[in-house]
């Protein structure tokens, strides 16, 4: 799929670090994103909410 990132020799630790840590948040992003996506794909509307109460109220109105 291609590189990342790059760097030049030598390295800096501490900056190796920093772009390992970006790195995962970014996948940690795009997961998050192929989620949501799914999540609109199997229905035609979208609504994000972490409350039961407001998943209630959201299956109720698709009823």
């Amino acid at each position: 799929m291609g590189a990342y990132d790059f760097h030049q020799k030598p390295f800096n630790p501490e900056i190796l670090g920093l772009v390992v840590e970006r790195a995962f948040y970014l996948h940690a992003l795009q997961q998050e994103n192929r989620r949501i996506l799914q999540i609109q794909a199997d229905s035609p509307y979208l609504v994000l909410s972490v409350g039961i109460g407001m998943l209630k109220v959201c299956r109720s109105v698709e009823k």
